[in-house]
């Protein structure tokens, strides 16, 4: 990846820019999300763990092609969290990349930690069951916070963002709450130079492991428990389980190598 240091062309503010489809940026981030009536303007942006080189040996699933809005280059994403595993959860897996990678690909590994300026707005959204049932839920989402002061642009946002996703639905008693700052943490896997990615010879691994466990009261039926265990370069966990604890799972995507492993182990089994 190609950067340097950029003077912003709105605020003047000195930022490291990376050249992108054959174009050096001409704002810094948050200009350019105020500028482009984004959902969040970027306030910082830390990298926590990176950039490395690494392999990939596993992912949490598949790519799926997500833009922040109408227009943008695509990127891919692939989302986890706890949740899947039952009522009872933590965590949250994000990755972002350039590319659809696969198994066996070598990318720029990066963990960033960025801080979003939102403006938050509540909302009651109505629906009718397949009961033919009223049915109301109260709901938050955020628009651009360009749109701070206008009711009317406020409005029309979220009843655009209510009717993409559920075209039958009615949204009333609109209120704003305000600006917030929400911190997001992700995974940025990028291509690497060609000649930084000529040869795989001692790089870590990114790997996907999950273990999962089963139990009953009683003893009756089949029980199982597996856990992850070992000493990985960086990871992330998720969990989750059903409310009774009986049944879920943990999760983790790791970079590990021969000295730092990160292994499905069994507890017990029968």
């Amino acid at each position: 990846m190609l950067t340097k240091v950029i003077t912003c062309r709105d605020c003047g503010g000195a930022f490291e820019g990376t050249f992108v489809r054959g174009a050096w940026p001409g704002r810094c981030p948050a200009c350019a999300d105020i500028a482009q009536r984004r959902p969040t303007v970027i306030q910082e942006r830390v990298t926590l763990y990176g950039p490395v080189l690494a392999v990939i040996d596993s992912l949490p699933g598949n790519w799926e092609e997500y833009t922040a809005r109408r227009g943008d280059a695509p990127v891919f994403k692939i989302e986890r969290s706890g949740a899947e595993f039952g009522a009872s959860w933590s965590g949250r897996v994000v990755l972002f990349a350039s590319a659809p990678f696969a198994t066996g690909d070598i990318v720029v590994f990066e963990e960033i930690e960025a801080k979003h300026k939102v403006l938050s707005v509540r909302y009651i959204k109505g629906w009718v069951n397949q009961y033919g049932e009223a049915c109301e839920r109260e709901c938050v989402t955020s628009v651009p916070p360009a749109f701070e002061g206008s009711i009317e642009k406020i409005t029309n946002a979220v009843r655009g963002m209510v009717a993409r996703d559920w075209p039958d639905a009615t949204v009333s008693n609109i209120e704003v709450e305000g600006t917030t700052i929400e911190t997001r943490r992700y995974v940025r896997l990028d291509m690497p130079t060609q000649e930084a990615g000529a040869d795989d010879k001692g790089l870590p691994r990114l790997v996907w492991r999950q273990a999962h466990f089963k139990t009953t009261i009683k003893g009756f039926g089949r029980q199982y428990a597996y856990d992850l265990k070992g000493s990985p370069l960086w990871a992330i966990q998720i969990r989750g389980s059903v409310r009774s604890g009986r049944l879920g799972a943990t999760a983790a995507l790791a970079l590990v190598d021969a000295d730092h492993p990160l292994e499905r182990v069994e507890l017990f089994n029968f």
